[in-house]
């Protein structure tokens, strides 16, 4: 009898350290994962009249604790930034019949005021010409290759900010829109 109460509180004991040690291996309580839309809206607004007209757009920072009530909720605590993608959107335009070619959007440390100048780096051609007022409110995608969105992770972790950039030729002004670069990452945190 005695042995057998000896083997059952030894079965408890074991199933009782299992079953704790397996919610503690699961509960992972120290990390807090979110994903976040960093934007910055570039507002052009050439009012003279003239043909082939060439947009320099000076850097431009993207805090990105300013745009994001959660990235600034965290922003001491940030283990890790995976920029997953990155977008633009055409909005406000105000005149038809005006074309962008040529459209480079960059970005850069905030410590330099010129990008990279290596396409796989720090470039990214605005695929084609575009019709601005055609191409108004719709989701464009901007090839940034795995190189750049690991770059961008390392800069928007470490800094928690980046300088962006655009240039590009208008077919005649004036011409008044914006065009918004959104940056699209996971990002994981201890818990607050």
């Amino acid at each position: 009898m005695k042995i057998a109460s000896i083997i059952s509180r030894l079965v408890l004991s074991v199933g009782f350290a299992l079953s704790f040690a397996s919610c503690s291996l699961f509960d992972k309580t120290d990390d807090v994962t979110f994903d976040v839309a960093l934007t910055h809206t570039f507002q052009i607004n050439v009012t003279s009249e003239d043909t082939e007209v060439i947009i320099l757009q000076t850097p431009a920072v993207l805090d990105a604790a300013a745009v994001s009530a959660d990235f600034a909720k965290y922003k001491d605590r940030i283990k890790g930034v995976a920029v997953t993608g990155v977008t633009y959107q055409i909005q406000n335009c105000t005149i038809s019949g005006v074309l962008l070619s040529d459209g480079i959007v960059a970005y850069s440390s905030i410590t330099v005021t010129e990008p990279n100048p290596d396409p796989n780096i720090g470039t990214s051609a605005i695929v084609g010409v575009e019709n601005l007022k055609a191409a108004e409110n719709q989701d464009r995608t901007l090839q940034f290759g795995q190189v750049a969105l690991n770059d961008m992770s390392g800069l928007l972790k470490t800094n928690k900010e980046l300088n962006l950039y655009l240039t590009g030729t208008l077919s005649k002004s004036p011409a008044k829109f914006d065009l918004v670069v959104t940056i699209k990452a996971s990002v994981t945190a201890d818990k607050l």
